[in-house]
């Protein structure tokens, strides 16, 4: 584009700041943004009003359409449920409905916060002499993981989220913790520094996005003297979420204060490459809401080859739980609600058609989904915006960015016709 002498990158929400400086005499956006009210983001009124505050004027294209919403939405299939749904306008206005429901929730997000390290290389030739892998660095980028992921995902849909970060971090870790926490509204961080060990994941990802290698990297000591203080933070919050990641943290003690004095409980126990065979869901005796994956349920259950309703019944027998859901990767979702005897099941289809990433979409749908099944919105509308999070989380590398309750609401609108 010859014509162009300067290109400006926002990384901002809105263009503002960029107006405020430039000054541009015409600010020119697409034949979406015609009809102002329907701007989900209700920023293009905002917009333009700046544009006009520094002299300019804004202009509306008059071509074919190239909505970036529908652009990104065109990797997403919620079509895949038509065979579910019959009437796909009152769906949209039911999620939407459901998603807006959620502004007055207090939460509370426990468990381990990951330091998710991706170092980006491209793979090279094996030297002469040994037969090895040899890559050449590029760069490095450092993410929140874990429990602050969960948390900052569901910060635009709520009142208030508050997460408890426990760890013996080092001051760079603190300072980024600190840093992040201040950029995201409704959001408080309580830094608790414990002997308990920091967690860094680092990841080897080549120049095809596909992850080579991982290296656990923990300081400190595997356990958590501070219990006392911790306890005394699960008091009034609607629901507290407890992201179970088996490195150490959740003690028998913890798990069995929060099961009696938690008003609403959702839990996700994890396995991973430090812990697979040592944490278990069926350690809680009791919570209002479990949300696990395809395997972690298996290992559970100790059972490989039974179907999914059948170790979901099974566990039900195992905790005194209401509501679960399985996370089934590319093959989609499951959720059984029980009611006294009764187990009533629901299942959809993946709706990713190209994931990037898969790192933290399940997260992303436990964190949505333990928010609207505490608003006992339908279990169906449950798996549906809990499978298109999840979906558009995979669109994500790491957690480079997280889902907010508008970029949700665009998805449900372009997608659901």
């Amino acid at each position: 584009m010859d014509i162009v002498d300067f290109v400006i990158i926002n990384d901002e929400v809105t263009p503002i700041n960029i107006i405020n400086n430039i000054k541009p005499n015409f600010y020119v956006k697409g034949k979406d943004y015609q009809e102002h009210k329907k701007d989900i983001t209700g920023n293009i009124l905002k917009e333009k009003k700046a544009v006009e505050n520094n002299g300019g004027k804004l202009l509306i294209t008059d071509e074919i359409e190239f909505s970036s919403s529908k652009i990104i939405n065109k990797f997403l299939q919620p079509s895949a449920a038509r065979d579910y749904f019959k009437d796909f306008d009152k769906l949209r206005e039911d999620c939407i409905k459901a998603v807006k429901s959620l502004k007055d929730l207090n939460v509370l997000v426990l468990g381990e916060v990951i330091f998710d390290e991706y170092n980006f290389v491209e793979e090279m030739d094996k030297p002469g002499k040994e037969n090895i892998q040899s890559v050449l660095f590029k760069k490095k980028e450092i993410y929140l993981g874990g429990s602050y992921s969960i948390a900052k995902n569901i910060s635009s849909f709520v009142k208030r989220v508050e997460i408890v970060s426990i760890g013996n971090f080092s001051q760079s870790q603190a300072s980024l913790l600190k840093k992040e926490s201040s950029k995201i509204k409704n959001f408080k961080l309580n830094l608790i520094k414990d002997d308990f060990h920091s967690i860094v994941k680092k990841r080897y990802i080549n120049q095809s996005n596909k992850k080579l290698f991982e290296e656990y990297v923990m300081t400190g000591l595997k356990n958590f003297k501070k219990e006392n203080y911790l306890l005394k933070k699960i008091y009034n919050y609607d629901l507290v979420i407890l992201a179970d990641f088996g490195h150490g943290l959740i003690s028998d003690n913890i798990i069995n204060h929060l099961s009696k004095k938690t008003k609403f409980l959702s839990i996700n126990v994890q396995t991973n490459s430090e812990n697979r065979g040592y944490n278990f869901v069926t350690k809680y005796k009791k919570a209002d809401y479990v949300c696990i994956d395809r395997q972690e349920l298996r290992l559970a259950m100790s059972d490989r080859y039974s179907s999914i309703y059948f170790l979901i019944k099974k566990l039900f027998n195992k905790i005194k739980v209401k509501t679960i859901t399985i996370t089934l990767g590319k093959e989609g979702i499951q959720l059984a609600k029980k009611k006294g005897n009764k187990i009533n099941a629901f299942s959809l289809p993946g709706f990713e058609t190209n994931p990037i990433d898969t790192l933290g979409a399940g997260d992303a749908v436990f964190g949505i989904s333990s928010l609207l099944v505490k608003k006992k919105t339908d279990f169906k509308l449950v798996a549906i915006i809990s499978n298109l999070v999840g979906a558009m989380k995979t669109r994500i590398i790491g957690h480079s960015a997280s889902i907010s309750k508008v970029d949700l609401i665009k998805s449900l609108t372009y997608t659901l016709k």
